[in-house]
């Protein structure tokens, strides 16, 4: 690689002047590509320090202009971060940070060496990090944002709830809380205790849901959403479950609402102690 300096006449006179740090661009013959520095000069030949970029410099041949110098390094620095971040969108500036910015593949750079070197967010001994999370926490937690910012606690609500139901994670810790309470008594204790009120309340959104009385007619798909084990536990819809005379086998299994208007016809009791159930639909 051969790399050619540049210099105009200010950088001449301010030379003469004896200022020793200036800005400088890196150009490279017949690319598209710039890239803005500072330097305090120290007599040798200087071409930039590039980090994430650097294999260009290694492949192309590269030309440096110096463009103004400066008494003070802190001078140049903020000249060259007016220059950066007036280019900073341009895709052909290889300039990947400026004062505190950084740009996305820069940081991703970052990351990636404080992996390699485990350093930084890598490192094994890193006692702040426990209190500056706590710090953070609270403070989300006193702003109402990040984690506890309503809006994101919604979502992720939303997300857990529907991975569970895909998993059937909550189906079956549903039915196993359910036979819990069952068994317990806890389920009759609470239908024991449940006001007046409550109760019809309940019955009338339960009719107007699976009733017939609005015209829908839901109660087929009531007892479709009713499984074979439910009915068999709790009897909640009586259409699964099959009954038959004891005495008069000859009669069938039916519903139980069939089976009696069959006894009752032929002259039979009807009582409960003349039915057994017999098997469980589906």
């Amino acid at each position: 690689m051969q790399a050619q300096v540049w210099l105009a006449w200010p950088t001449i006179y301010a030379m003469a002047l004896k200022l020793k740090h200036f800005i400088y661009k890196i150009t490279f013959p017949g690319m598209p590509w710039f890239y803005w520095g500072v330097h305090t000069d120290n007599g040798k030949p200087y071409f930039g320090s590039p980090s994430t970029h650097k294999w260009i410099w290694d492949f192309y041949e590269c030309e440096i202009q110096i463009l103004e110098w400066f008494e003070t390094r802190a001078e140049a620095e903020k000249a060259e971060d007016r220059l950066i971040e007036w280019f900073w969108d341009d895709p052909n500036c290889l300039n990947e940070h400026y004062g505190s910015h950084f740009s996305q593949e820069g940081r991703i750079r970052g990351v990636q060496t404080q992996k390699e070197a485990g350093m930084g967010i890598f490192g094994e001994d890193q006692p702040w990090r426990a209190e500056a999370s706590a710090k953070a926490v609270e403070k989300m937690r006193n702003e109402g944002t990040g984690l506890f910012d309503v809006e994101v606690k919604r979502m992720g609500g939303v997300a857990g709830g529907r991975a569970n139901v895909e998993s059937g994670h909550i189906q079956e810790l549903g039915r196993i809380q359910g036979a819990t309470m069952r068994d317990s008594g806890a389920l009759a204790e609470i239908s024991r205790n449940r006001p007046e009120e409550l109760k019809q309340r309940l019955g009338r959104e339960t009719g107007k849901k699976y009733g017939s009385a609005n015209g829908k007619k839901n109660w087929p798909k009531m007892r479709a959403a009713t499984t074979p084990e439910t009915c068999a536990r709790g009897g909640r819809n009586m259409n699964l479950i099959l009954w038959a005379d004891p005495q008069h086998p000859e009669i069938g299994n039916h519903h139980i609402h069939t089976l009696r208007k069959i006894q009752r016809e032929l002259g039979y009791p009807s009582s409960k102690e003349n039915r057994v159930k017999v098997s469980t639909k589906g």
